[in-house]
């Protein structure tokens, strides 16, 4: 086991080497395969087209592919797992045997950290690298250097789904939402923007915020965001999430349900009227701010007065004609429906 980072190291090294004249596969290989009958892949019958491999890699696929056959869990099926992985960050099957091998040979957990930093650059959206990752985290029960590396990787990329959804993942795993918390403001300063950040806040919130109070300190950080970039959509998405969404009779699945019961706490926004009073200054200071109009609508239609739906249809017709043209057939339709559905109150 002592020697397993060096074989590693070496194979990574020799594999990755771009020389005229480098030497074979079985040359460079570390370990006799002398008694391993290569495996050749069944192709079927001839087609008109086939893929071109690269001789070397046929041949190490080959050797892969009998040891697989053949059951074997040892030091060469586990360095040769790391060079199918090299060529092919995606190989399932090579991440199954690597697995199997680190459980049966008691392999050591650090070393395959490293090999993952590794083969890291370009392969940082491989699904199979980051659920090996999170089975040896696991294996050990130590993140401290998780938070880092999510860092690095998102540093390269900071709207990568994968490195997202591991912190998921490991915010879950050893309950980390007040430290994560934390730690993610420096994404909010980096790019407001980010998408990623306002959803994987949401993640963190969701159970944290469970009453009036809970949600009034977190509305001072989401408006000062807005104030900040005025025309992000992640912000005001993230904004309106908070709130119940008018339900139009349409959604009504049967009586006294709707659609949107999904177990967790949803606010009304009569209850923040500072909300209401934000999005209208918003408003005055850019009139055609489409976020802002379209989170005031909604506003308006949930108070259901014959004052607030004549106002809510008034925003509509701008949505529609200026400020949302690529959304006027889903502004055609809402407009449809308050008409449908509160008629009689309208013409009152």
């Amino acid at each position: 086991v002592s020697t397993q980072s060096t074989w590693g190291k070496s194979i990574l090294f020799l594999f990755s080497q771009k020389m005229e004249d480098k030497p074979s596969f079985l040359q460079k290989f570390p370990f006799d395969l002398s008694d391993v009958t290569p495996l050749k892949q069944y192709e079927g019958t001839s087609t008109i087209m086939s893929f071109a491999y690269d001789p070397e890699y046929e041949t190490i696929l080959d050797y892969f592919r009998a040891l697989l056959v053949k059951g074997e869990v040892s030091a060469r099926v586990f360095e040769l797992s790391s060079i199918v992985i090299l060529r092919l960050c995606g190989n399932y099957n090579a991440w199954y045997i690597r697995k199997k091998c680190i459980e049966e040979l008691k392999l050591d957990l650090i070393s395959e950290l490293e090999f993952i930093e590794d083969i890291l650059p370009g392969n940082e959206k491989s699904y199979q690298l980051w659920e090996h990752r999170r089975y040896i985290i696991e294996k050990l029960g130590d993140y401290s250097k998780e938070f880092d590396f999510i860092a690095k990787v998102l540093t390269e990329d900071n709207k990568n789904y994968h490195a997202w959804s591991y912190r998921v993942w490991l915010v879950e795993a050893f309950n980390l939402r007040d430290e994560d918390l934390k730690r993610l403001e420096l994404y909010f300063e980096e790019d407001p923007k980010n998408n990623s950040a306002w959803n994987h806040r949401h993640f963190l919130r969701q159970n944290q915020i469970k009453t009036a109070e809970d949600l009034h300190d977190e509305l001072k950080f989401i408006l000062e965001s807005i104030k900040l970039v005025p025309n992000n959509e992640a912000s005001w998405n993230y904004l309106t999430g908070w709130f119940v969404f008018p339900e139009f009779n349409v959604f009504k699945v049967k009586k006294g349900q709707t659609a949107q019961q999904e177990g967790r706490k949803l606010f009304n926004y009569a209850d923040f009227p500072q909300v209401e009073k934000f999005i209208r200054a918003v408003v005055n200071e850019n009139p055609k701010n489409r976020y802002a109009l379209s989170t005031l609508v909604i506003i308006l239609v949930s108070a259901a007065t014959k004052e607030s739906l004549t106002e809510a249809l008034e925003l509509i017709g701008t949505l529609q004609t200026e400020a949302d043209l690529i959304r006027t057939n889903y502004w055609k339709w809402f407009s449809a429906n308050i008409e449908a559905d509160f008629g009689s109150l309208l013409k009152a």
